[in-house]
């Protein structure tokens, strides 16, 4: 390894990435997105105020012993106990980032915890929560930024009609694992890329915007695909035989940088990719190691590949019932050299650029989607439910009361062998007939134990 830790090459960072989780842990972890709205008023919560987002920090701090770890001026970012942090978005809503487990059961633990003491404060103020993959009642336009230099640059990007929803009204679940070696790396991020259609279906909750039905099953896929093109993509080669971490890396250094930190201070340069910052610096200085993930983190796409572990981004927020259910579902899936190849199979013949133009069928057709192939997608997801199950039971990774990791998955038996539907359609069928529009049945629907 190179003594310094500026980025000498190409060579080098992939160096750095193959030292990255040396111990071959396979920890999986959990974030989880969720926006609040006053009671009764439906309003969104707004970050300052006696009865804001920032109030929740802070009493989170008060109460149960987190510590602040990041600030920019009034604003809380980040604070933190133990390995778990909880992080704002742009309009201060919440995201839960979970510690690695190696047993869902611990993070399971550790997630019915913080939904404990959030809504214990959440309750006192009269404020609820409504984890769906939109914010289903407001514009844009209707929550107020927090005041940060990245909300502000960020708000600068993109296509206007989909950036601004995106940034504050969309929500979703990113499930974090680890890797062993370069193939292993692969194997998985192949794998999580033909994931991507299904859990487009599987857990779209996002059919509402503004109080409104839209044309989509999955409207937050819309909005994520098409607010930043340019910044939300992958390599057009992930999927061949061939391809490695020199690929990804490469398409990193040919990336925009749009937010590099110079001391303690924030820099938002013009025209400058991470290759030329690499190769000629900026202003005298040069990226560090520590910059790759730092500029992997300004890209937006379903899966990031980053030191150490995976990024799987694909996934709407879910109600507190269902969140489980889809970590285990992709850990099934993602953690056995078995799945790998029978997905690879359910999936044959399906290049990157056909599982990216099924997946925009997905967002609108949802159960009712055809794969390419002619399978119904309700065939492939109960195929790929039934297996993820099996697996799980496999791993033996039992509770105090010796059950493994797949009776996490009984909530989503329940919705999609029983009822035989997603989130999306009981919303769907619900909001304008039984619901009458009323956001309290819809908030009563996401809080029901199920």
């Amino acid at each position: 390894m190179h003594k310094t830790d500026q980025i000498q090459s190409l060579d080098h960072a992939i160096e750095y990435y193959r030292t990255k989780n040396s111990d071959g842990s396979l920890a999986m972890g959990l974030e989880w997105e969720r926006s609040a709205v006053y009671d009764q008023t439906w309003l969104p919560v707004t970050y300052f105020g006696e009865k804001g987002y920032k109030t929740i920090l802070e009493e989170l701090i008060k109460r149960y012993g987190w510590a602040e770890t990041a600030r920019e001026g009034d604003v809380i970012k980040a604070i933190k106990r133990g390995h778990v942090t909880v992080t704002i978005e742009s309009d201060g809503r919440l995201e839960l980032a979970g510690s690695p487990e190696i047993s869902l059961h611990y993070l399971a633990d550790e997630f019915r915890m913080h939904l404990y003491e959030v809504e214990t404060i959440s309750k006192e103020m009269g404020i609820r929560w409504v984890p769906l993959g939109v914010q289903p009642f407001a514009a844009g336009e209707d929550f107020e930024m927090v005041p940060t230099q990245r909300n502000r640059q960020a708000r600068t990007l993109g296509n206007l009609e989909y950036m601004l929803p995106y940034m504050m009204n969309c929500n979703g679940i990113h499930i974090n694992y680890g890797y062993t070696s370069e193939d292993n790396l692969i194997k998985k991020v192949q794998t999580a890329m033909r994931l991507v259609p299904v859990v487009s279906v599987l857990f779209a909750t996002s059919p509402l915007f503004k109080g409104q039905l839209t044309e989509y099953k999955n409207f937050r896929r819309v909005c994520t695909q098409r607010a930043v093109p340019e910044r939300n993509g992958l390599p057009s080669t992930l999927m061949n035989p061939d391809f490695d971490l020199r690929q990804w890396l490469e398409f990193i250094w040919q990336s925009e940088v749009t937010i590099m930190f110079v001391g303690n201070r924030e820099v938002n340069p013009d025209n400058l990719t991470f290759g030329q910052w690499v190769s000629e610096g900026y202003q005298g200085h040069y990226p560090q190691l520590k910059d790759i993930d730092a500029q992997i983190k300004t890209l937006w796409s379903d899966i990031r590949l980053r030191p150490g572990y995976i990024e799987f981004r694909a996934i709407d927020s879910l109600p507190r019932w269902l969140v489980m259910a889809a970590a285990a579902f992709i850990k099934g899936l993602v953690f056995d050299s078995e799945s790998w190849a029978t997905i690879a199979d359910l999936f044959e013949g399906m290049s990157f650029d056909d599982l990216v133009a099924f997946d925009e069928v997905c967002w609108k057709e949802g159960l009712e989607a055809t794969m390419p192939n002619g399978k119904p997608i309700r065939t492939l997801l109960n195929q790929l439910l039934e297996l993820s199950s099996r697996k799980l039971s496999e791993f033996s990774r039992l509770n105090h009361i010796d059950q493994d990791e797949s009776i996490l998955l009984d909530p989503l038996r329940d919705l999609a062998f029983k009822r035989k539907a997603t989130v999306a359609d009981e919303i769907i069928a619900q909001w304008e007939n039984d619901w009458n529009q009323n956001p309290e049945k819809l908030i009563e629907y996401c809080e029901k134990r199920r």
